[in-house]
């Protein structure tokens, strides 16, 4: 991935998510990803909204609910998606991914799509499978007949590129929706599906 990391005043960061100037300091800016992992439960889901709630554990995302603290700002650049599809059963991973991204195999009820939501503004809908994979196993293992399926390739440069569009203020709400036509039935069972938001964090200097 690659996305200019640099300062900005608190005033700029004001203006550009709400474009209203208000009197700040400086900030620090570091490269960050704010993610979130939800469950898609195999032949029952048709949405999942991520980023809504605090996570239960550590594992399962770093933000959420109450949105960023203050006086923290996220000036997003790309946005990534992950199907954590094990390799337990030959010819499963494959099938469960296309399945996730194109949805119910030989139906005709439209694309999977995802959505940004950032207070009451909407970006999207957009075909899910323009989402490309942080990064997992690529390939599969010819002696054992195991597969491994990821949504293309974890080089960052074809997924979504916000390109520091979006901004996400502090204490504001925020989510990305994943809508299926139909719930699609999985070889893996239920699945954790991993949404991350790459981009700059602007804080505080400490």
């Amino acid at each position: 991935m690659k996305f200019p990391v640099r300062p900005r005043t608190l005033a700029d960061l004001e203006r550009m998510a709400t474009p209203q100037p208000v009197e700040g300091g400086q900030s620090e800016a570091v490269p960050w990803q704010l993610f979130n992992v939800q469950t898609y439960v195999s032949a029952a889901t048709t949405q999942l909204r991520f980023f809504t709630a605090a996570p239960a554990t550590p594992r399962l995302g770093n933000v959420g609910g109450a949105g960023l603290p203050a006086p923290q700002f996220f000036e997003a650049y790309y946005i990534n998606f992950d199907a954590k599809i094990e390799p337990a059963v030959a010819g499963t991973p494959l099938i469960d991914m296309w399945s996730i991204l194109n949805g119910v195999v030989g139906g005709l009820a439209g694309d999977p799509t995802w959505t940004f939501e950032l207070a009451d503004k909407k970006l999207g809908q957009f075909p899910l499978r323009g989402l490309h994979t942080l990064g997992g196993p690529t390939g599969f293992t010819t002696n054992v007949t195991t597969e491994y399926a990821n949504n293309s390739d974890a080089s960052g440069m074809g997924t979504f590129c916000f390109d520091g569009a979006i901004v996400i203020p502090p204490t504001q709400n925020f989510a990305v929706t994943l809508d299926w036509p139909a719930a699609v039935t999985l070889g893996a069972g239920n699945i954790e599906l991993v949404v991350t938001l790459s981009g700059v964090l602007h804080r505080r200097v400490l």
